[in-house]
């Protein structure tokens, strides 16, 4: 996926310029946020790496959807060499429009890091509606938080994105 954007003065970021991978569009706080049996999970994977450098299905993952609350999802998934992921959430439009949520005490993108398990993890953006994620291994959250916040996507380490809802 080619990413290419500017920040916009509102309360999102904004990032334009998503393009198709591999053929396919995107398919239609940590904390105890219930058991698997609170969320919907597809059959596939829905979110993907933008660039599968090992050719080895990491950092793909699968972003379920609680039946409830449109801030709650469950993922599971696959890492490369960290078993902690850093999750962006995002609002899609379009493939050329989609907006990232900001951390409101003006440190960049709004984002958690948690420890992901064969179980998976819940994660929890407590009243922040998105319906798409960006994920990228704990070591490369500093690099992607400046990615995203200064829109220069050349610098953005392997990361994945996906649509869940």
């Amino acid at each position: 996926m080619l990413l290419s954007a500017c920040a916009n003065g509102g309360s999102d970021y904004r990032r334009e310029g998503l393009m198709e991978r591999n053929g396919k569009n995107f398919p239609a706080t940590n904390s105890g946020a219930g058991s698997e049996d609170d969320y919907a999970c597809p059959s596939t994977s829905n979110i993907e790496p933008d660039y599968d450098r090992w050719l080895d299905g990491s950092m793909t993952f699968t972003a379920c959807k609680h039946l409830d609350s449109a801030f709650k999802i469950l993922i599971h998934g696959k890492t490369r060499a960290s078993d902690t992921i850093c999750v962006y959430p995002a609002q899609y439009i379009d493939q050329r429009n989609v907006y990232l949520k900001p951390d409101l005490s003006g440190t960049g993108p709004l984002h958690q890091c948690m420890q992901i398990s064969a179980a998976g993890v819940f994660v929890d953006f407590d009243r922040v509606n998105y319906n798409a994620v960006f994920i990228v291994e704990k070591s490369d959250e500093s690099q992607m938080t400046n990615c995203l916040a200064g829109g220069n996507y050349a610098l953005c380490p392997i990361y994945s994105f996906g649509r869940f809802r």
